[in-house]
């Protein structure tokens, strides 16, 4: 199961009813690093720090002339990303992505046909890595294999487009990166539930619960209530 944690929206109205996930670019994200880094640095750092062989591959990989780390880049921006969370019970989350807690959080749970479907053009689906400079230790430390050297690669594009710093880690987030992005529609039931916040209005969760019913075939619907501490809450189906 994973979650994710949207505000009372036209788009949270279309996400349910034509059953869609919206990959933004890059450039879009809130964090200015996410799916930036700086390869440049991250190698010449790698180089300076390490020695013999590796030292000399990335410093030749540097020193290309052929474009290599800028087409790196370009190729990227043109990704699309999905982010969720492993958690449906963050106090930030909610507050940060659901409105203060009048929005919902959306539960999916899909089968390992979907998730290796190559017509869904996924490039990866995986945990983020949080840390300060994650690409930099990758290069530091990762088996570089001279005859097979597109697994390295495949590996640090991947870490590249799912790693942020330790501020972030409250998200504990999970990103679904395509080639392409903008909406795509994901089958029907992979919504398996929808968990209301403690000031989601009556009126709106009367709303969601019809329609995520009649289009994305949802039947389970919880709201959060406060439990029996001062400041916690805990979800019950309704």
């Amino acid at each position: 199961m994973l979650f994710k944690y949207r505000a009372i929206s036209p788009r949270l109205t279309d996400s349910i009813v034509n059953r869609t996930w919206f990959f933004a670019k890059p450039e879009k994200l809130n964090d200015p690093f996410d799916c930036h880094v700086d390869i440049r640095k991250a190698l010449a750092r790698a180089a300076n720090s390490t020695s013999g062989l590796r030292a000399e591959l990335l410093e030749a990989a540097l020193k290309r002339d052929d474009g290599m780390l800028d087409a790196w880049a370009q190729q990227f921006a043109g990704f699309g990303v999905f982010s969720l969370s492993q958690t449906s019970t963050s106090e930030l989350l909610w507050a940060h992505y659901a409105d203060e807690h009048r929005g919902v959080v959306l539960t999916y749970q899909f089968d390992k046909n979907f998730i290796s479907d190559v017509q869904n053009k996924f490039v990866c689906f995986d945990f983020v890595k949080y840390g300060q400079n994650t690409v930099t230790q990758y290069l530091q430390t990762a088996t570089i294999n001279q005859q097979q050297p597109e697994r390295f690669v495949d590996e640090l594009a991947k870490l590249y487009l799912t790693t942020k710093t330790e501020a972030w880690s409250y998200e504990e987030e999970v990103r679904i990166i395509r080639t392409i992005p903008g909406p795509m529609q994901i089958p029907r039931g992979a919504l398996r539930e929808i968990t209301f916040g403690l000031r989601t209005p009556p009126a709106e969760i009367d709303r969601i619960t019809e329609l995520a019913s009649q289009y994305s075939g949802c039947g389970t619907f919880a709201q959060m209530q406060p439990d029996d501490s001062d400041s916690g809450f805990v979800a019950r189906r309704i």
